[in-house]
């Protein structure tokens, strides 16, 4: 039988000047007799605008099961940037997800995206 997730989350962020940190703190609860599903959620990061056209971008991020092992808990680095090389608003963007806890579960060792924001 299926599960249901539900994940209340609170979310902060703040603009000072040319850097914005911000962070997110959660709780995600399943139901049914899913109980090893049930985790707390964070994030903790900062945007910096480099010039007017370059962005970068860093956090981490995580899950906490509160079962106390450990073994399936994740910690990731984040790191990204975007850059508006034409100057028209819409930006090119370049992120990857780096595992910091490596022996949880099976992970790669990096995720990459890249992409092209348009806004029409």
């Amino acid at each position: 039988m299926g599960e249901t997730t539900y994940l209340g989350l609170l979310v902060a962020s703040v603009r000072i000047d040319w850097f914005s940190p911000h962070v997110n703190v959660g709780y995600e609860v399943a139901t049914g007799n899913s109980d090893e599903l049930n985790n707390f959620r964070y994030l903790v990061g900062f945007d910096a605008m480099i010039t007017e056209q370059l962005t970068g971008a860093a956090a981490v991020l995580g899950r906490y099961h509160p079962d106390g092992s450990g073994d399936r808990d994740l910690v990731d680095l984040a790191v990204g940037a975007k850059w508006d090389v034409l100057n028209i608003q819409a930006p090119f963007t370049a992120n990857v997800l780096i595992p910091l806890n490596k022996n949880t579960g099976l992970r790669p060792d990096f995720t990459w995206s890249v992409g092209w924001e348009i806004t029409f």
